[in-house]
């Protein structure tokens, strides 16, 4: 076992599971809404709760089996639930990187694609909803006082 779990450890920043949860948490933050949900409407099946997107690189600590091989996150219905997990499959990259890994448990798959977008609009998109969330981050930023001299 140990010699399994040194082996997953020196393999994992090289891993294309990695690289994955990178993804996942990576592009909710970067992309807007419209872009990040394109695929959702092509999304068929829902969660039948095996866990094993909860598997993929190490058990999530969050993660609680029950009885008959099903499971449940203790904090997906909170606040603090990982943007990587709400939006877990982003698209059909994201679902074949976890079949590679578990097999077909996940029974997610899709049906159709989006239309594509060109690279150059694509780039616009992402540009102008970067600067328009640094903008509001920038408005609402708690701003020092004034070094007073006379002091």
């Amino acid at each position: 076992m140990a010699r399994n779990v040194t082996k997953k450890v020196i393999r994992a920043p090289i891993s294309i599971h990695t690289w994955g949860a990178l993804r996942r948490t990576v592009l909710p933050q970067i992309l807007p809404d419209e872009l990040l949900r394109r695929w959702k409407p092509y999304q068929m099946g829902e969660c039948n709760r095996c866990g094993a997107c909860c598997q993929i690189q190490f058990q999530c600590s969050f993660m609680v089996q029950e009885p008959d091989n099903l499971t449940h996150c203790t904090i997906y219905q909170s606040d603090h639930a990982p943007q990587a997990c709400l939006n877990f499959p982003i698209d059909p990259l994201d679902l074949h990187m976890l079949q590679r890994e578990i097999g077909n448990r996940c029974v997610f798959y899709y049906e159709g694609a989006p239309e594509p977008i060109p690279r150059v609009e694509f780039a616009m998109i992402v540009a102008r909803h970067l600067v328009e969330k640094t903008r509001k981050s920038w408005k609402n930023r708690k701003r020092r006082p004034v070094f007073d001299s006379n002091n």
